[in-house]
């Protein structure tokens, strides 16, 4: 409809941080869909050689049902990523409820890619129903919750895999 409103969470100090993430939110009711566009970013750090390879993952939580990537942008601490993601099947009501989570990375092409930081956009408050609505974030250390939960999983994993004594007896039959 051609509306559009501002929220800006971005803090004036982000040159000193990890930078700040751009994006808008919208919803699609015919199609019963929540849509993102990850705008850009701005100020992020060089991860090698004075710059970064910058992408970002983004993640609707607390389901995390949904993910997807933008691409890479070589050379930039300030990429205009522009790349939109309709996410269907996302009731209107249940908006309130979900947070964005939006990892920001460096590719690397020889190892793993470099964490920059991460932003949490929780959707409570932010209405689109009038129009798109454009949020600006700051990008911050990744939260040690999502990487523990994650360590957390991986140890329930590895404690319900058979012990390695029956995985011996097993290979001596």
């Amino acid at each position: 409809n051609g509306t559009f409103f501002m929220i800006n969470t971005c803090s004036n100090e982000y040159l000193r941080s990890l930078g700040c993430l751009s994006l808008t939110v919208d919803y699609n009711f015919p199609k019963k869909a929540l849509v993102v566009t990850v705008v850009g970013a701005r100020g992020l750090p060089a991860v090698s050689q004075g710059s970064s390879d910058p992408y970002v993952k983004l993640t609707i939580l607390p389901e995390k049902k949904h993910r997807v990537k933008t691409r890479v942008l070589r050379r930039t601490l300030d990429p205009l990523f522009d790349e939109t993601f309709s996410f269907y099947g996302v009731s209107y009501s249940a908006l309130p409820d979900l947070t964005l989570h939006f990892l920001v990375l460096s590719f690397d092409r020889f190892a793993r890619d470099d964490v920059i930081g991460e932003a949490l956009v929780p959707l409570r408050g932010v209405d689109p129903s009038t129009g798109r609505v454009h949020l600006t974030q700051d990008i911050t250390r990744r939260s040690t919750q999502v990487r523990n939960e994650r360590h957390v999983c991986q140890s329930c994993l590895l404690s319900s895999k058979v012990a390695p004594t029956s995985i011996g007896n097993r290979l001596r039959k």
